[in-house]
């Protein structure tokens, strides 16, 4: 293979890399010059193990990060528009204002984690757990929430426009002021409604 080839990916084995992020501050800013470097880079890290891990801030984008395990890890802030969390167990994971657009979750685990102001618009959820999760202010435009499990979930003032709801567990869902749910969605009836809802039909 030609250096043209693989002038795409970096020079690093996978154990560096989890070492590097897992490094405090200074990794992840080494870390984030990497991704700078070499843009169309998508690291691989399945089944990478961030229990409780520091990443605030990091840019994960288009990253393979499926079955890892990043449970109450802090991944506030960070970029991870486009990565691939299928089967990842996310519990307890605080992901705050974190840039989620177009990310992959299918099957995986989000329940008790912390999203409040996340874009996960054209997500894909289908089959995700968000059991207790706290949603406000969430944008899940445009997403798959198909099958997905949103069972005493905060989703104050999300917006749902144009997204995919079919089979949603709603059971005790919290959705004060959110927007975009269709009000023909049955599985609503199970769900905490405020007057302030704003239905798309």
């Amino acid at each position: 293979m030609s250096k043209a080839a693989t002038s795409d990916v970096p020079s690093i084995s996978k154990t560096r890399l989890i070492r590097m992020l897992l490094g405090g501050p200074k990794g992840i800013v080494k870390f984030n010059a990497l991704r700078e470097q070499y843009p169309k880079w998508s690291p691989d890290l399945r089944e990478a193990d961030f229990v409780q891990a520091d990443l605030s801030g990091v840019n994960l984008s288009s990253a393979d990060l499926q079955r890892a395990n990043l449970s109450d890890a802090n991944l506030s802030d960070a970029n991870l528009a486009g990565a691939d969390f299928s089967d990842a167990n996310l519990y307890k994971a605080k992901l705050s204002d974190a840039c989620l657009a177009g990310a992959v979750f299918i099957n995986a685990e989000l329940s008790s984690a912390e999203l409040s102001g996340a874009d996960m618009s054209g997500a894909n959820m289908f089959e995700a757990r968000f059991v207790g999760a706290v949603l406000v202010h969430v944008n899940l435009s445009g997403a798959n929430l198909a099958w997905a499990v949103f069972a005493n979930a905060n989703l104050h003032c999300a917006n749902l426009q144009g997204a995919q709801t079919q089979a949603v567990n709603w059971w005790c869902a919290d959705i004060y002021g959110a927007k975009g749910l269709r009000r023909t969605t049955v599985e609503l009836v199970l769900a905490t409604f405020r007057d302030s809802v704003e239905f798309a039909d």
